[in-house]
């Protein structure tokens, strides 16, 4: 059945189909998808042909929707994978509709021209905020604008954070998708604040507290959080310290401002710096686990942290604060306490172990708000309760939470903990200290009980029926570390419904009112239909999510029931306040694009030159009155033959901007094939020294001097990386296979002939091909396609050919001739000198013939 459309998302149809080419942001939540999906059934018609860029991970997501809005088949969007042939691709563009299909199968098909550039009707280009210049996305619509000026461009994103970062980011993306409109709809948005509190969903906040030593365990992690911070700005002065806080650093933000910031410098930066780097992401994730994670699980992590801090080059300065004293100190308690126990009759002092096994606060809450809701009656014809997580180890330890209670898990997986602990101490048990020595003792306890009998089940049957049912939306192969797998749950499920006496009645599915579903965001994501399928009453956000709320605002939007929805958070929680600022983040990203659009620059023709006037050059005169005018034409080579692999990188799309004239085949020798004599193999900086590790930059260069003359290594870096391989106090004089230098000066003496390209950038590396290619010709395709198959190498013998370059008088620039005029090595000893002077000259001939004719004592 066809979707309803709101009135925000009717505007939004509109303002783009009256613009033949435009960019729209959307904030997250909104329905980006939706309305993708309904520029993919407008232009679904054969008549067309509609290419659709950056979805083929939700080509699943589209496809369904569209099936589930009564789409017919004949008109359903195709996917272009890897998986389909050059010929199969051809018939699917001929056929026409929408297409959705990567970018890099694209551009190759265009520059082979596998499609009729001007017969695309347009192009629909999702997440437009990762257009770059040096993207294949921003190749395509340079390919497409120098051929098609009358195709529409209709560019769709939701992430405003990314635009707003940078400078002048949507500027840029315009100008690189030939954009002159562009329209922001932040959730403050008139039109959609006035749709949505229309029918707004009824919300209640469960507003937790956390346990006093989780809030001194959070009170410490943001100490040290704070401390690091402050001490990185200290370490580093060439950092902006504007959008460094204590706000940021509680979600992946300050990660990315200090991906931003140091990368250009990260080589010059001591280890300590980098090591406060990574504490901070290491301490954010803390924050996010702390009450997600039960006591067990998170002590067990703390530890294994520590454990890998300690054998690292520099540990972790945070791990001897006092705050991470009390962190640890905490932790410890939420599981059990050492005390003291004085006898009265002896007056001797002995200890003893008070296994605590502290409940996470949310898990109770959660039970009642479950046992309400039992209770409340049904207002649609769907699944009663939905309860949507962050991950699945949460999801995990919630069937175990449902189906046992919270103080049964507990002891189950503090079993399983002691359990796992005393397997890897191999020591003798009287080496032991007085606390190993009792959690010895309690671990045997434990795993008795465990073993003994089945725990019983806290909730009713009614619950545990419906428990059985959630893991059909959340990935059963997650499980949380000392939990219960998911096979064992349905077990033990089995084993106590079978001590129950068999019902009479007929057996039937499960009613959906009694069905309690979980699931996580990721799952939902890739579920569009989620919501619709389900039609929930009642919504539990066990965890906050931004996007999955405004998702419940759409939803109720386009419902005729009211939804309860229950908000869960940890008051004064950092869940809270990650919460709350990724909400500002996106409303001040909005607010500085808007202020950007007020003073943006846009040209009144952002088109280039047409493709035939860019290949066409100007008639060159001459001075000299003798030629009458005219220079004397000099043929310039501008013809590079690409392998179709070296297209994930931005070195193809500059050198066509360069106009250099680019056919992308599949080679097997080399990368790009400059001249029938060069050939050019590219390696990136974190290539080369997988190739030199693995042995396969040996082979290659072996190959490249088997089939061209001046074989060529170019060695690209980043330009926000050092023009450095290693650190020169690193550089050693001693040849060691571990150093990268040793190994490069090794295969250069193997091959001397081998050429070496260093280049700061791809920018750079367009330079250098256009200065390498000076009076050279135009190499072959069909020559470049034929070295290094097996039709190439028919009739040859590898191991003569090696041989044959190892005689005197024969190197890289004679020995084809040899192999083109002698059968083998027998027929070329039986030449004269005479003979091998027309193929090899007068000098190496007579060394030749000399090897040959010597006569050994």
């Amino acid at each position: 059945m066809a979707r309803k459309w709101l009135d925000y998302e009717k505007e939004i149809m509109e303002a783009m189909l009256m613009e033949r080419d435009i960019l729209v942001v959307l904030a997250r939540g909104l329905g980006l998808k939706s309305i993708v999906g309904k520029f993919m059934e407008l232009y679904a018609q054969p008549t067309s042909l509609t290419l659709c860029l950056n979805a083929s991970h939700d080509a699943e997501v589209f496809v369904d929707s569209l099936h589930a809005q009564g789409m017919s088949k004949e008109r359903m969007p195709q996917v272009i994978t890897n998986k389909c042939n050059a010929q199969e691709r051809k018939l699917m563009y001929k056929s026409g509709g929408c297409i959705i299909i990567t970018s890099r199968i694209l551009v190759v098909d265009m520059l082979n021209h596998a499609i009729d550039i001007s017969m695309i009707s347009g192009l629909l280009i999702c997440n437009a905020h990762k257009v770059t210049d040096s993207s294949v996305e921003a190749f395509i619509l340079r390919l497409f604008r120098e051929v098609n000026r009358n195709g529409f461009v209709k560019a769709f994103s939701d992430d405003a954070i990314s635009f707003s970062s940078g400078f002048n980011k949507v500027e840029q993306a315009m100008k690189l998708l030939y954009l002159r409109k562009v329209l922001f709809y932040p959730r403050f948005h008139v039109s959609i604040g006035t749709c949505l509190e229309q029918h707004e969903p009824d919300v209640f906040e469960v507003e937790v507290p956390l346990t006093p030593l989780m809030m001194e365990m959070q009170q410490a992690l943001l100490v040290a959080t704070e401390a690091t911070l402050n001490e990185l700005k200290r370490s580093c002065k060439d950092l902006d310290e504007t959008e460094l806080t204590i706000q940021n650093a509680l979600t992946k933000a300050l990660d990315l401002l200090l991906k931003r910031q140091l990368t250009s410098i990260w080589h010059q930066l001591p280890a300590k710096t980098k090591q406060l780097s990574a504490d901070l992401t290491q301490l954010r994730q803390l924050l996010a686990y702390l009450p997600r994670y039960d006591a067990i699980t998170y002590y067990s992590y703390l530890l294994t942290q520590k454990r890998l801090s300690g054998q690292q080059r520099i540990p972790s300065p945070w791990l001897f604060s006092e705050a991470a004293d009390r962190l640890f100190t905490a932790a410890k308690k939420r599981l059990y306490e050492l005390k003291k126990v004085k006898h009265k009759k002896t007056g001797a002092i002995d200890y003893e172990l008070k296994v605590t096994l502290e409940l996470n606060p949310k898990w109770e809450s959660l039970l009642q708000v479950l046992t309400e809701l039992e209770d409340t009656p049904m207002r649609l014809a769907g699944a009663t309760t939905l309860v949507m997580v962050r991950d699945n180890r949460t999801a995990s330890q919630l069937r175990e939470i449902v189906y046992m209670g919270g103080t049964a898990m507990m002891q189950r997986r503090f079993g399983r903990y002691l359990k796992h602990k005393n397997e890897n101490i191999v020591a003798n048990l009287s080496s032991f200290g007085v606390e190993q020595k009792l959690l010895h003792a309690l671990s045997a306890t434990l795993v008795d009980e465990n073993s003994s009998h089945d725990t019983t089940a806290n909730s009713n049957g009614k619950r545990k029926a419906t428990t059985s049912a959630a893991p059909s939306f959340s990935t059963a192969s997650e499980v949380a570390s000392y939990g219960m797998p998911l096979d064992e749950l349905v077990h033990l499920s089995s084993q106590q419904d079978s001590k129950r006496p068999k019902p009479t009645g007929k057996l039937g599915i499960l009613p959906p009112q009694d069905q309690l579903v979980l699931c996580t965001y990721a799952d939902a994501e890739k579920c569009s239909n989620l919501l619709d399928d389900l039609r929930p009453s009642h919504i539990i956000l066990y965890d906050p999510d931004v996007s999955f709320i405004r998702e419940l605002e759409v939803y109720s939007a386009l419902s005729s029931s009211p939804i309860q929805v229950h908000f869960m958070v940890y008051e004064n929680s950092a869940e809270q306040q990650a919460y709350l600022t990724e909400v500002k983040r996106e409303k001040d990203a909005f607010d500085r694009l808007i202020k950007q659009k007020e003073h943006m620059v846009i040209p009144l023709n952002v088109f280039d030159l047409p493709a035939h006037l860019k290949v066409k050059k100007p008639v060159a005169y001459s001075l000299d009155t003798r030629t009458g005018g005219r220079a004397k034409l000099h043929t310039q080579s501008n013809q590079v033959v690409v392998d179709v692999r070296e297209f994930r990188s931005a070195l193809p799309s500059m050198l066509h901007k360069e106009g250099l004239v680019l056919y992308p085949v599949t080679i097997e020798v080399g990368d790009y094939i400059l001249s029938p004599r060069i050939c050019v193999e590219r390696k990136s900086i974190s290539d080369l020294f997988g190739s030199l590790a693995n042995g396969r930059l040996f082979n290659q260069a072996d190959m490249m001097l088997r089939f061209y003359q001046v074989p060529v290594l170019l060695i690209e870096f980043s330009p926000e990386k050092p023009f450095a391989l290693q650190q020169p106090s690193d550089i050693t004089s001693d040849i060691k296979h571990t150093n990268i230098c040793s190994k490069l000066s090794l295969l250069v003496l193997h091959f001397p002939q081998l050429r070496l390209l260093w280049s700061r950038s791809p920018q750079g590396t367009v330079e250098l091909f256009k200065l390498v290619k000076k009076g050279q010709e135009d190499p072959s395709v069909e020559a470049a396609m034929a070295a290094g198959s097996t039709a190439s190498n028919a009739g040859l013998n590898s191991n003569a050919i090696d041989v044959l370059r190892k005689l005197p008088g024969v190197n890289d620039h004679n020995y084809r001739k040899l192999v083109a005029s002698c059968r083998n090595l027998a027929d070329l000893s039986s030449k004269s000198v005479q003979e091998l002077e027309k193929w090899i000259g007068a000098t190496c001939a007579k060394k030749l013939h000399a090897f040959f004719n010597h006569v050994a004592d």
